[in-house]
């Protein structure tokens, strides 16, 4: 009798299994999946080494517009506070930045050249030189009221053969601006 029940047991579930199975179903038509376009990512011009803002075009920040104006290489007529000689194959380059306070005419923004470094094709940043003769125009640290501009000029020992030089500018907060210098 147990052995009857196992197997009439094993029948009933075989057969309910191949009448589910062998279900005729239409299936519905179903939408082809659209796929939602990726968001391109917008680099912004001045947020990378690979992407400065051209030479001439302003990048704001700390409420400040920075456009390079100019570039000197070699600068010539510099010369070291301290009587040191540039090594072989060293040049003094000046750039020319010029600052725009962008707040209100009762605010005032704090420029520096200390946040200013150059960057070239060797991938040394290079920091501003600061006991030097002969650079007449450099601001060194000021406050400009808002709507107010200046022009700083900085000088960095650069390699003569190095190409592609980007002025970075640091926030205090520590972010990078890339301005091309040509």
């Amino acid at each position: 009798m147990k052995i009857k029940f196992g197997f009439v047991f094993t029948i009933s579930i075989v057969a309910i299994w191949l009448s589910a199975c062998s279900a005729q179903t239409t299936p519905t038509a179903q939408p082809a999946p659209t796929q939602a376009p990726l968001p391109t990512a917008t680099v912004e011009l001045g947020s990378s080494s690979e992407h400065p803002a051209a030479f001439g075009s302003e990048v704001v920040a700390d409420d400040m517009g920075f456009t390079v104006i100019g570039i000197t290489r070699p600068a010539t007529g510099i010369t070291f506070a301290d009587g040191r000689e540039l090594e072989p194959g060293e040049e003094f380059t000046t750039v020319r930045v010029q600052v725009n306070c962008k707040r209100t005419p009762e605010e005032k923004c704090n420029y520096t050249g200390m946040n200013l470094q150059l960057l070239g094709s060797t991938g040394v940043q290079r920091g501003i030189q600061l006991y030097i003769n002969g650079l007449d125009d450099g601001v060194g640290s000021v406050d400009i009221y808002g709507g107010e501009t200046i022009v700083d000029s900085v000088c960095f020992v650069t390699r003569t053969d190095e190409t592609g030089l980007t002025l970075i500018y640091i926030t205090f907060r520590g972010v990078s601006y890339y301005l091309a210098t040509e």
